[in-house]
């Protein structure tokens, strides 16, 4: 791919350099050389994106004797948890209060999905006049190595997509002493 870019580049460079001596008027040149300067700037792009994830080098943890990158857009926030299940990452939050009583962590999942690298907040608030609750928002990459994600969005509570992650990060935080009953759905009985 980086082979393949430069040689790109260069092409264009020499197709640039050889509009001076073809015989078309100097508007057109403009244009011309324009549009491949464009080009050029957008294939120099791509390549310094290539270059960053070469260079990247990813931290690891390790899973039952298997070392599992961690990728970029997992950022380090303070202490955690790494799990890893069935091809996905889990950073886990350790509970804690803050100096109010409430409760507000960050908890991320990240998912391979072939063509894009799916990073999951579960963000996890409570211990307030508002209750147990939790928000999601997804980041979306092209590479694990990428430490940007090129898009991003948020998430309704009942998507079905993500609803056995978030059990999961759920289930993670009520093992925690103090934490046994956050977000503890309401049974509710239905009477005919």
């Amino acid at each position: 791919m980086k082979e393949s870019l430069q040689k790109q580049i260069e092409d264009l460079k020499r197709v640039r350099e050889s509009l001076e001596q073809m015989d078309i008027d100097d508007r057109s040149k403009r244009l011309a050389r324009s549009g491949i300067s464009k080009e050029i700037k957008q294939l120099n792009s791509e390549l310094w994106t290539v270059e960053q994830r070469e260079q990247s080098e990813l931290e690891t943890f390790n899973h039952n004797g298997e070392v599992i990158e961690i990728p970029r857009g997992l950022m380090w926030n303070g202490q955690v948890d790494y799990q890893y299940d069935d091809g996905v990452i889990y950073q886990f939050k350790k509970p804690y209060l803050e100096k109010d009583g409430s409760l507000h962590l960050w908890h991320y999942v990240w998912l391979d999905e072939g063509k894009r690298q799916t990073r999951l907040l579960v963000r996890t608030l409570g211990r307030d006049k508002y209750g147990d609750r939790y928000f999601l928002e997804t980041n979306y990459f092209k590479d694990k190595r990428d430490q940007y994600s090129y898009m991003r969005k948020g998430v309704d509570i009942n998507n079905q997509k993500y609803k056995k992650y978030v059990n999961k990060v759920l289930e993670y935080m009520r093992k925690h002493e103090g934490f046994e009953d956050f977000y503890q759905q309401k049974e509710v009985a239905i009477c005919n």
